[in-house]
């Protein structure tokens, strides 16, 4: 039996192990120009100062996945709605609500078991029940397994973001 909840925001802590091995994840696969790459610790602390508040004021959910109601989780999925003011919907022309899928993550040892996709169905369907007719997602440069992971769900490439350290 596998199990997906939406965790509350006080629960926010339960996924710590899972965005430590994502940060680790990332460090592997590059860092971008400029950045200096955070401790491990500093990086949860940042993604949990902006994961919930979004979570208390109802504007994200999170979502994990266990092998049971016991077990710990082994995956996550964060989605939060987007402010018009933050999109650039004029020069899109983009209509109606977005999201953001600011986190998703599975452990590797239960990675191709399907738990991604679950995630990110929950994900997308807590927007679509928001009213959400698109939904954001971003990946490393380099991430060639997560980038073909969003294009199995549907996801399809719109813009490309360059950096330049100055």
């Amino acid at each position: 039996m596998t199990v997906i909840v939406a965790l509350a925001a006080e629960r926010v802590d339960e996924v710590h192990a899972l965005r430590v091995e994502l940060h680790r994840h990332h460090a592997a696969i590059t860092t971008p120009p400029g950045w200096v790459p955070r401790d491990e610790e500093d990086a949860w602390r940042s993604w949990r100062a902006r994961a919930a508040p979004l979570l208390h004021e109802g504007v994200a959910a999170l979502f994990v996945h266990r092998a049971s109601a016991a077990a710990e989780p082994d995956g996550m999925a964060l989605v939060t709605m987007l402010p018009a003011a933050e999109l650039a919907r004029p020069v899109l022309g983009a209509t109606g609500e977005h999201a953001e899928l600011l986190t998703l993550v599975v452990r590797a040892r239960a990675r191709s078991a399907g738990i991604g996709a679950a995630l990110y169905e929950a994900a997308a369907g807590w927007a679509r029940d928001r009213g959400a007719v698109v939904m954001h997602v971003d990946t490393r440069a380099g991430n060639v397994d997560g980038l073909r992971f969003y294009e199995r769900q549907g996801a399809r490439p719109a813009f490309t973001q360059l950096m330049q350290p100055l």
